[in-house]
């Protein structure tokens, strides 16, 4: 005798009206029974679907791939056949951990998952001190002192003292201004 696995669930749509759903479920079939009507739902499985992984590959743009099997290898060839990047310059990482290319898909994957996507940049050695990365002295093109005139000392000093702090004041209403302000 095969024996029949029982659920049964309530929904409140408003505050006095419920409604109940029974179901039970053997095998690939499952029959429904609400407000007393019964239904047989039958689920079909193919083999050929179960076997195929849905995988998501994020790069430069998301990709969508089916595959059944293969390497880890042959994602990267997908995505030099689509993106133009090359096989060897690209690293592909699973939940942080870089995948090897040798790696069977269905062995270090799971169906649904998010695979990123980075790729090697081309460097070389730093020239000069890493300490003077970034500063403006090496930037700025040298300019020539220019001749300047002698400052005044003494009485004229005091003049022109005077005469920028007393004499050539605008009143102004408000908050006065610091002897360093250029208004």
């Amino acid at each position: 005798m095969t024996e029949f696995l029982t659920y049964q669930a309530s929904f409140y749509f408003l505050p006095h009206f419920r409604f109940s759903i029974v179901w039970q479920h053997w095998e690939s079939a499952a029959f429904f029974t609400f407000f007393g009507i019964e239904l047989l739902y039958t689920v079909e499985y193919s083999s050929k679907n179960l076997s195929k992984m849905h995988i998501f590959l994020r790069s430069q743009n998301l990709h969508t791939v089916d595959i059944e099997n293969g390497t880890v290898y042959s994602l990267k060839k997908f995505l030099e056949k689509e993106e133009g990047l090359c096989a060897e310059e690209q690293i592909l990482y699973y939940a942080g951990n870089p995948l090897e290319d040798d790696l069977e898909i269905n062995s270090c994957l799971a169906d649904g998952a998010t695979v990123d996507v980075s790729v090697r940049l081309r460097g070389g050695k730093v020239h000069g001190s890493l300490a003077r990365a970034g500063k403006v002295k090496g930037q700025t093109p040298k300019v020539e002192k220019q001749e300047k005139r002698k400052k005044k000392t003494g009485r004229a000093k005091r003049r022109m003292q005077f005469n920028k702090r007393f004499v050539n004041v605008v009143v102004t209403f408000g908050r006065k201004k610091g002897p360093n302000s250029n208004s």
